[in-house]
């Protein structure tokens, strides 16, 4: 664990920068376009979100854990290739989708969404999904490669603190401008294209030095790899942003803007999971590619201690003090003390599980694992759609706890049946030198 020490140190560090910022960023537009403006701007945002997971086709994690095996060996030039060949991927498929949901914006946000108000937002969104899709399979080049501050860096941190930067220079410099979802929207696509660039600059400063003449990779073997992780992909986004796109499709956006500050908030409590995650995702793809077996378990039992550890503080403060917490955004929030208390909890069980749906995808299982996600998605769909239309953003929220609670069981009973071993451990594992 010693080596790994400094990683996680970086990585939370700079996840709870990231943290702060996209919780910053809620409070500033919870207070300055209230729970309906912000409730649009996060509707879109999530729209945004899903789209752009489609157009990346599933590469996230498999780049992680194909580049982390490939660095193992030093083989750059697949690594070359790979990068070429995926970035080649998402640029085409992100454009093509930006397009047609561009040009069906006016449908979903006056038939499906009835709300025009939506619109404009909306179409600042489409174009964001290039930008946004390409900062973030960068981020997962460089979480392979081990450069772990750069992971963090590109996967919101940048996007978020450029956000706010253009958002607090254009309240200060053009005051006559109203601030509106709109204006919101419009920054953050700006940002995203400046994320993207800044992205793609790093990249290649990063690799100069091993820059090689690229060598294709099996085509087979990638998209073997790829197919059940493009299916995961998706279905985590639907599970994480599916409620609120039917608490949006249902309810005024003043719900949506409750229950975004309130997942924004019970994300803390999974802070430090994604943060660990980040470090030891392509360290579970090389111990497996090694078949150290016995390292592997023990790191993986180990990490899941340390989270569970770790997040008890935010644990206990958002479920004795949700109104508080809430009130930063503004007195409009406060009524979701409930909402809060709910989605934590939900939170909370996917941090105790331990980082067990990575280490099913970096050892090969991952078709196992997309079974799990699917079956918790079949759960979320009908929550929300049993929910939502009654209970508005309680049923939301529990919609979304329950179908992670069922998710990550799910993965733990896969786990301890492919691997051997469940990361949940009371018993202090040893790591073999």
């Amino acid at each position: 664990m010693k080596p790994l020490a400094r990683q996680f140190g970086i990585s939370f560090l700079l996840k709870g920068a990231s943290g702060g910022i996209g919780f910053l960023t809620t409070v500033v537009l919870g207070r300055t376009l209230g729970a309906s403006g912000s409730g649009v701007f996060f509707l879109a945002l999530s729209i945004l979100t899903i789209s752009s997971a489609v157009s990346r086709l599933g590469f996230d994690q498999a780049i992680t854990r194909r580049v982390a095996q490939l660095k193992e060996n030093n083989e750059w030039p697949k690594i070359n290739s790979l990068h070429r060949r995926t970035i080649t991927y998402i640029t085409v498929c992100s454009c093509l989708f930006s397009a047609i949901l561009y040009t069906l914006a006016p449908t979903l946000a006056e038939n499906c969404f009835q709300n025009p108000k939506l619109l404009p937002a909306l179409r600042w969104a489409c174009l964001s999904i290039p930008p946004f899709s390409l900062t973030w399979a960068h981020s997962h080049f460089f979480q392979g490669i081990g450069k772990i501050s750069l992971f963090q860096t590109f996967q919101n941190l940048c996007t978020y603190s450029i956000f706010l930067t253009l958002w607090f220079s254009a309240s200060t410099l053009l005051k006559t401008i109203p601030q509106t979802a709109q204006l919101a929207s419009a920054l953050f696509a700006a940002a995203c294209y400046i994320s993207a660039t800044a992205s793609i600059i790093t990249w290649q400063k990063t690799t100069r030095q091993k820059k090689q003449s690229p060598t294709d990779i099996e085509n087979l073997e990638w998209c073997r790899d790829v197919s059940p992780l493009f299916g995961m992909l998706i279905i985590s986004q639907l599970l994480l942003w599916t409620p609120q796109i039917i608490l949006g499709a249902f309810w005024e956006e003043s719900q949506v803007g409750i229950y975004t500050a309130s997942l924004r908030l019970a994300n803390l409590v999974s802070l430090i999971l994604v943060g660990v995650n980040s470090v030891v995702f392509p360290r579970f793809a090389a111990l497996h590619a090694r078949g150290d077996h016995d390292n592997l378990k023990a790191l993986a039992q180990r990490t899941a201690r340390l989270m569970l550890i770790g997040c008890l503080p935010f644990l206990i403060s958002l479920l004795m003090l949700p109104n508080l917490f809430l009130s930063l955004f503004g007195k409009d929030f406060t009524a979701g003390s409930t909402v809060l208390q709910i989605i934590t909890l939900g939170q909370f069980f996917n941090v105790a599980t331990g980082s067990v749906g990575g280490l099913l995808n970096m050892t090969g299982n991952q078709g196992a694992a997309f079974k799990c996600l699917f079956a918790s998605l079949l759960v979320a769909l009908m929550g929300s759609f049993a929910l939502i239309p009654s209970y508005g953003a309680e049923g939301a929220a529990v919609s979304q706890s329950l179908s992670i609670s069922i998710a990550m069981t799910l993965l733990t009973v896969t786990a301890t049946k492919r691997l051997g071993f469940t990361p949940i451990s009371l018993k202090p594992p040893s790591l073999r030198r």
